[in-house]
């Protein structure tokens, strides 16, 4: 018989405020309001960017798109963002086309 495992009690501390020249602390703990640690590193990564993502073309026009420009990229690196994903416990993975709207 497997011996229960106990929750780390720091999984339910608050997440702590975003460090940001950008951001008031308002903002900042607006960011991180109601956010709590996982336990898998790559999800926790994906819960916080996905939020940073969505506030940030928030303040987007419509027609805005957001992008990536990545050093070591086939071509020149320009990667248009559909999708963010994660794969436990270290990978956080874009989905996405480049401007020859390959995947």
């Amino acid at each position: 018989m497997s011996k229960p495992v106990k929750a780390d009690p720091a999984m339910f501390a608050p997440c702590p405020q975003p460090v940001s020249s950008e951001k008031t602390p308002e903002e900042s703990a607006a960011l991180a309001e109601g956010l709590h640690k996982t336990d898998n590193p790559a999800e926790w990564a994906f819960v916080r960017l996905s939020r940073l993502i969505k506030e940030f073309e928030s303040r987007l026009d419509p027609d805005d798109e957001v992008g990536v420009r990545g050093v070591g990229m086939p071509g020149d690196g320009v990667l248009m963002i559909h999708d963010l994903g994660f794969w436990g416990p270290d990978l956080l993975m874009f989905f996405g086309r480049d401007p020859d709207a390959s995947r």
